[in-house]
């Protein structure tokens, strides 16, 4: 009877890892390393907006915000808004809609002015592609199907099968 749960689990685990690796197959995660900081760097950083730099008059560019790398995540991520702390955060993970960022890259109203300010507004497929990155959850690193469970883990999980 023993040997028949063990099995069970092991098959039931087996089965969870396979389901796992076709539902990442089937809607790829965004990576924000390699999607997501290369459109803040070209279109945000660079530009010389959200650079985090001192003006030399006083206050920050673009408001302080930094987006380029190694600073970004860190900025947007649960982070609420200097434009209306109370009612926007900057990136609210699994809410694009809700997300600041969003609402200001497609231009919402009441939320101050499109960015880039002053350039050419970003692509509906760019944009989307932030959008999908924070309804995965604004996660800093893709996870993958192999991190979650390993072979390893498995074969732990049914020590009989050697």
């Amino acid at each position: 009877m023993r040997r028949s749960i063990t099995r069970l689990t092991f098959w039931s685990a087996y089965l969870a890892l396979g389901l796992a690796l076709l539902a990442d197959a089937q809607e790829p995660q965004v990576d924000y390393e390699t999607q997501i900081q290369p459109i803040f760097t070209t279109n945000c950083s660079v530009s010389g907006c959200h650079t985090g730099e001192t003006l030399p008059f006083g206050g920050f560019a673009g408001a302080g915000l930094n987006l380029s790398v190694g600073n970004s995540y860190n900025q947007l991520v649960g982070v609420p808004s200097k434009l209306d702390s109370s009612r926007f955060s900057r990136v609210i993970a699994a809410a694009s809609a809700a997300s600041l960022i969003t609402m200001k890259l497609e231009g919402a109203e009441g939320v101050g002015s499109r960015m880039p300010l002053g350039g050419e507004p970003l692509s509906a497929a760019t944009i989307q592609l932030i959008k999908d990155w924070i309804d995965q959850g604004a996660l800093s690193e893709r996870p993958t199907a192999v991190e979650k469970m390993t072979w390893g883990k498995i074969k732990e999980q049914d020590p009989g099968q050697e």
